[in-house]
């Protein structure tokens, strides 16, 4: 598991279709793409799909050798962006060896600090 700060991050908005593997296609219904500002360094790619349909497993392999996707409900959709705009630092865990735990965290904080003016 590779732990790496997110410095920037990007949403899609719409019906889209996610090209994984193959002719395996996924589709999403909002994204959030997390990048960590290292040239040709990993990506975080977050696949929000509707409520009502079964998650579908973490692509084991990156996309285009650096490309990273984990999928989610709709629902958390506010979560994730509130946290990516509210917080700081942001970090993203890759894991290769268990994409299940592909996604964002925060970094330590003091407790009581609030958050900067």
């Amino acid at each position: 598991m590779t732990t790496y700060e997110v410095t920037s991050y990007s949403v899609s908005l719409g019906k889209l279709n996610l090209l994984l593997s193959g002719d395996r296609v996924v589709e999403i219904v909002a994204g959030i793409r997390c990048g960590t500002g290292i040239k040709g360094g990993p990506v975080l790619d977050i696949g929000f799909i509707p409520n009502e349909t079964p998650l579908p497993p973490n692509p084991s392999e990156p996309l285009y050798g650096s490309i990273y996707t984990t999928f989610r409900p709709l629902s958390e959709y506010v979560y994730y962006l509130d946290l990516l705009r509210n917080e700081k630092p942001i970090e993203m865990t890759i894991d290769e060896k268990a994409p299940y735990h592909h996604g964002i965290r925060t970094g330590q904080e003091k407790i009581g600090e609030g958050e900067p003016e």
